[in-house]
């Protein structure tokens, strides 16, 4: 039994991690970031999965505390438990929406802090690989805690593989691909004489957005199909904004007060 449980772990959540970890470095083979920078983004994952999820209990606590006690009380509710009452309906939906703009913020800050004024940081595609790196350090640890408590909520059942297999795959699609988006714009933000500010902003409203939809979309009959074409539209532009010649052009230039 416990062999066949880190199977489906490392199935589930290791591999998918592994992946797109592969995939997206084999984009960035011209011009390849360094190691020892890439894993300090990684660990920046694990530190924002804390300031996260300090922020999301502070402000679920704050403005929704009949809620969150609810679901705190029944982890498993759904949003037929909240039909009858529409601020209650409101409350829930809006728990689960805020979920995507935290946690991209938190993202963003770590990973600014971490690469922005760094020289290894040339080209407007690395900021989508920093992107990636601190996504799937992020995707990794809360996939591994939702393993654990789904498992000791269903035990070794078809419910429990069928659930950790759609978290494991299509959850750290999400936090890869909205996350990509993010660190794209911080990187047109670098390379860019103006609006560095609204750029970036941009860059965190518009996976903000696609997380946080995604997170509401899953409670609604026709959710998975809108999420699916949600993650494929994004990679998608991902992949396009990829190939072109102003993403992958190495600036030389080194920046007075930026250090390698």
């Amino acid at each position: 039994m416990f062999l066949a449980i880190l199977l489906i772990y490392i199935v589930v959540v290791i591999l998918p991690v592994v992946f797109w970890f592969w995939f997206f470095r084999r984009q960035d083979r011209a011009e390849p970031e360094p190691k020892e920078l890439l894993f300090k983004v990684f660990l920046g994952g694990i530190l924002v999965v804390i300031l996260a999820s300090i922020a999301e209990a502070v402000i679920e606590g704050l403005f929704f505390p009949q809620i969150s006690a609810k679901l705190a009380e029944s982890p498993d509710a759904n949003l037929g438990d909240f039909v009858g009452s529409f601020s209650d309906f409101f409350g829930f939906l809006a728990i689960y929406f805020m979920a995507g703009p935290v946690e991209e913020l938190m993202k963003f800050f770590i990973l600014k802090h971490l690469v922005f004024r760094r020289i290894a940081f040339n080209q407007v595609a690395d900021g989508l690989i920093y992107g990636v790196t601190i996504a799937l350090s992020f995707s990794l640890i809360e996939n591994s805690i939702y393993f654990s408590n789904i498992l000791s909520e269903f035990s070794f059942s078809g419910d429990f593989i069928a659930i950790v297999i759609i978290r494991g795959v299509v959850t750290t699609m999400l936090h890869v691909l909205a996350t990509a988006i993010l660190g794209l714009y911080l990187g047109r933000a670098k390379f860019s004489n103006k609006n560095r500010k609204k750029i970036m902003f941009k860059g965190v409203f518009i996976a903000a957005m696609i997380h946080g939809v995604y997170n509401v979309s899953i409670f609604f009959s026709f959710g998975m199909l809108t999420n699916l074409v949600l993650l494929l539209l994004c990679f998608k532009y991902i992949m396009q904004e990829l190939k072109t010649e102003k993403t992958q052009m190495v600036w030389k230039l080194i920046v007075p007060g930026r250090n390698s």
